[in-house]
């Protein structure tokens, strides 16, 4: 044998332990890391909820994806693995509302409903009714009242709905919250509140007539508007007023019955 293929056979033998080796320290790497995301310390055994109303419903959804796998067959239940964000949408799909999901070092779950005060109701059908947040979500069921003791919602267009899902643009939102506080001042107080074509809202007030309205408007110039029209044109003629037209820039109509 030449000193030339000694040498050649002597990398081949070294390149051959060398890759020996390093297969076998990334198998011991690799099945550690395997190791730890099965390691029971780190896989959440805990559920809390917060402000639920059905924990128990809540606890058995969430472990049934607890118990589950992800797309590597790694759990889905391991502190570094588990999606807080999957948490909070599988509540939402499930019916239950929206929540906020935190892990807690090292095995605990802590899934919390913050309570609003309701200030208006949508009815989809005669025996489901909900209550609507200040961000315009669904927040919880309401019983069905004979006689809304809150505004209502009004539209044929949703169907389907569930607990956290939105149905009125938090921009809406923020202007009726500020339009129902300046009804108060004069006297009114919103019904019924629907939701028209291009953005425009028909509000219905409790003494039996309409405000036309352009959504996402000034509403301090419009109830400016509406005051100057009851104060100084309408006056004692209100409880005749069938509706007032306030969706044209600087124009208002109004109608007796």
């Amino acid at each position: 044998m030449d000193l030339s293929e000694y040498h050649k056979r002597r990398r081949t033998a070294n390149f051959r332990r060398k890759t020996a080796f390093y297969s076998l320290l990334f198998l011991i790497f690799a099945s550690a890391i395997w190791g730890f995301f099965w390691a029971p310390f780190f896989r959440i055994s805990k559920i809390e909820t917060v402000g639920a109303d059905n924990p128990h419903g809540i606890e058995q959804a969430v472990s049934v994806y607890l118990a589950s796998l992800n797309r590597f067959f790694l759990p889905n239940n391991h502190f570094v693995l588990l999606s807080t964000e999957e948490i909070k949408s599988l509540l939402k799909t499930g019916g239950f509302g929206l929540a906020s999901a935190e892990k807690i070092i090292p095995n605990r779950l802590e899934i919390k409903f913050e309570k609003s005060e309701p200030w208006l109701i949508f009815c989809e059908t005669s025996e489901a009714c909900y209550y609507i947040d200040e961000k315009g979500a669904l927040s919880e069921r309401s019983p069905v009242f004979s006689e809304n003791p809150l505004p209502q919602i009004r539209s044929g267009d949703l169907k389907g709905v569930k607990l956290g899902d939105g149905i009125i643009p938090a921009e809406d939102a923020v202007f009726l919250k500020e339009w129902f506080s300046s009804l108060k001042t004069i006297g009114e107080a919103p019904a019924e509140i629907e939701f028209l074509k291009k953005g425009e809202i028909k509000i219905l007030l409790k003494k039996g007539w309409f405000i036309y309205l352009a959504g996402r408007s000034s509403p301090e110039k419009i109830f400016w508007d509406l005051k100057l029209l009851l104060d100084q044109k309408i006056k004692d003629a209100r409880p005749k007023l069938e509706y007032i037209d306030l969706r044209f820039e600087n124009k208002a109509f109004y109608k007796l019955r």
